[in-house]
């Protein structure tokens, strides 16, 4: 018998940018999950761990996915993160009005949910001004157990990153021309990994 229990998406509201995280759905539940990011209005949905599933219905509904997946444990590579910020300002920023009027949304998933995912979204939420604790808090307000100390950490040391334009999004016509060749130094910071230096969790 199908799966039809999932874990429920977490929407993440910040002005008019709207994004809805969830954990990685399978063949045979993507339906379920298929009706709850269809409410959310997802027009974009990012794949940052391997594919479990096919994205033929997801496609046909008119939602766009983009398989940039990065390693579990790993901190996502520039290249990901200029792709995902620009993105998110071809979402949303082209036409401020209409997007927030539309009420559009972009779906992002890892394993569970729980990592990788939300700190795409975090970085989302810094790039546009936010302090990255604040952002933090805003995600786990919504999602229970995101991000983690180590996480943090990384999300911490991003923000100057940001603030310096290292991590600028480009045009609409670059989005694809963004190499997504392995990157060649680690942005991990050397801190402990999660709460009581536990190992950063599965996402």
């Amino acid at each position: 018998m199908a799966q039809s229990v999932i874990t429920p998406v977490s929407v993440v509201q910040h002005a008019h940018y709207k994004f809805v995280i969830f954990d990685a759905p399978n063949d045979a539940n993507l339906h379920v999950y298929l009706q709850e990011i269809l409410k959310e209005k997802v027009c974009h949905v990012v794949r940052v761990c391997d594919s479990t599933y096919e994205t033929d219905s997801l496609q046909e509904r008119g939602i766009e996915v983009h398989d940039w997946p990065f390693p579990d444990g790993d901190p996502p590579p520039d290249s990901i993160i200029v792709r995902w910020l620009t993105l998110v300002k071809n979402t949303f920023d082209a036409d401020k009005k209409a997007a927030a009027s539309a009420g559009r949304s972009i779906g992002i998933h890892c394993v569970a949910g729980l990592g990788r995912a939300p700190v795409l979204v975090a970085i989302a939420l810094i790039e546009k001004g936010m302090d990255p604790l604040d952002a933090v808090q805003t995600i786990r307000g919504r999602r229970r157990g995101a991000i983690n100390a180590k996480q943090l950490s990384f999300l911490e040391s991003i923000q100057a990153k940001v603030e310096e334009g290292l991590l600028h999004p480009v045009g609409t016509e670059r989005l694809d021309a963004v190499s997504l060749s392995p990157r060649t130094g680690s942005l991990w910071p050397d801190a402990a990994g999660g709460p009581e230096g536990a190992p950063p969790q599965n996402s």
